[in-house]
């Protein structure tokens, strides 16, 4: 019994390590390129243009 608690325990902690070490944290907002996307310099001025549109703070 001791053990499944220690397994479950041990998979909580890993799943909310790996999603502080991914940056899937509150407030923050990943983008995923793919390779449609040539030009990424428009694609982050696209981006950084409508976060600042709808008031957010961009950095």
């Amino acid at each position: 019994m001791a053990n499944i608690i220690l397994i479950i325990v041990t998979s909580a902690a890993l799943l909310l390590f790996f999603n502080w070490l991914m940056g899937y944290q509150k407030g923050n907002i990943i983008i995923d390129f793919e390779e449609r996307h040539f030009n990424r310099n428009e694609y982050v001025a696209a981006i950084h243009s409508t976060l600042e549109s709808e008031g957010r703070e961009v950095s």
